[in-house]
């Protein structure tokens, strides 16, 4: 598959580009130079475009101590390498700002714990029947620390203990005392910062070449014709993506009142509207 350097290549030799191809993107010939400033730009630009399959992840997110001021009731971390998030688990209403999303649903009630056992899987008991597959996060556990500030699956839950689903605890500190567990209930699919090439597929590679022979084309050929044309083809074959990728998910529809609010709703002052064809 593809390396960055093959990437840069495919889009130099889309503008027919005469110098020697890179072979670094950290070298320091001027084309390298430029290929290595706008090849993560481009990249990301690129994910942001579209639903990717391959760079789709799901998450539950860790609350954020500090509450919105307005607007909505809680704050929770967003993964580091998330590039746009797609939706919630639960279809809530969220917003986005900064490195935080904000969401009206709250995380469960801290519980405590009484014991975890070094064993794999681990299992926790407390006094609480867990969904089974809840995702969950722990803290201020004492001894089997390797339990505190990481997400974690219940497995085969009863009502006084659940399993860590996939854990190996074996050479876990041994548990001392204390500790909560807390489910976490806003969970999220994302479109990822996927930088391994060898996961892109053709079409992918495909457009984040012409891509960045877009963006190199006005300091490689100083041609406002070349520029154009690169950003056409990208367009063009960026419909196509967003079509082919489309396919291979269950189609998600929309409810009736999604298509009933697009076409009346209310004015800020609470007037209300609505749109007749006339």
């Amino acid at each position: 598959m593809a390396t960055p350097e093959d990437i840069v290549n495919i889009a130099l030799s889309n503008l027919g580009h005469s110098p020697q191809l890179v072979t670094s993107l950290s070298g320091t010939t001027t084309t390298e130079v430029l290929a290595g400033l706008h090849y993560p730009m481009a990249r990301d630009a690129l994910l942001s475009e579209i639903n990717w399959n391959f760079a789709i992840k799901r998450a539950a997110l860790k609350p954020n101590t500090t509450e919105p001021v307005f607007g909505f009731s809680n704050a929770y971390d967003m993964p580091s390498d998330m590039i746009r998030i797609i939706r919630t688990a639960d279809g809530s209403k969220w917003r986005k700002e900064g490195a935080k999303l904000l969401s009206d649903t709250a995380p469960g009630t801290a519980v405590a714990i009484t014991g975890a056992t070094q064993a794999n899987p681990v299992v926790i008991t407390l006094a609480k029947l867990f969904p089974d597959s809840a995702s969950v996060l722990f803290a201020s556990v004492g001894g089997m620390s390797n339990l505190n500030g990481v997400i974690f699956q219940t497995d085969n839950p009863t009502s006084t203990t659940f399993e860590l689903q996939g854990t190996d605890g074996t050479a876990f500190g041994a548990y001392t005392s204390g500790g909560t567990v807390q489910q976490l209930n806003v969970e999220v699919e994302y479109v990822f910062q996927e930088t391994t090439t060898t996961n892109y597929p053709a079409q992918f590679v495909e457009l984040l070449a012409f891509r960045l022979a877009a963006q190199l084309a006005p300091r490689l050929t100083d041609n406002a014709n070349m520029t154009g044309q690169m950003w056409d083809i990208y367009n063009r074959k960026l419909a196509v993506a967003a079509h082919s990728d489309a396919v291979e998910n269950t189609p998600r529809g929309f409810l009736s009142e999604d298509f009933l609010n697009a076409r009346g709703s209310t004015f800020r002052d609470g007037n209300n509207w609505d749109l007749w064809a006339n």
